[in-house]
């Protein structure tokens, strides 16, 4: 059996293979862990860029061609949402919140820039 290396690389999401190449690097060394600037990404360009993304998506189009998968999403979301909440209410130490907190916005928000098709 033999495996072209071309046939691989244009088999992947250029997410994936983003993200994929990524992990390398930093494994080998080639690229930092942490440096200064990745604090500045996150703290100002990645809160910029959100809004100015949903700014040019037509969510007629979104709603059109998602169809009953968004309303799924968005029942999960939503029950998601609350269970968080609940989570967070019922917590006894005061920093109980913190937990369920996290992990309720990472089951929102996390997958679907590395799932979606073009």
């Amino acid at each position: 059996m033999t495996c072209s290396c071309s046939v691989l690389v244009s088999s992947l999401e250029f997410e994936n293979f983003e993200c994929m190449i990524t992990q390398i690097l930093v494994n080998i060394g080639v690229l930092p862990v942490e440096a200064p600037i990745y604090n500045s990404i996150n703290k100002f360009l990645v809160p910029m860029a959100v809004p100015l993304l949903l700014f040019t998506a037509d969510l007629r189009r979104v709603i059109k061609d998602t169809g009953t998968l968004f309303v799924a999403f968005c029942i999960g979301a939503v029950a998601t949402l609350t269970s968080t909440a609940i989570a967070a209410w019922v917590g006894s130490p005061p920093s109980a919140h913190a937990l369920p907190c996290a992990h309720g916005g990472r089951f929102v928000v996390s997958g679907p820039p590395f799932s979606s098709r073009r």
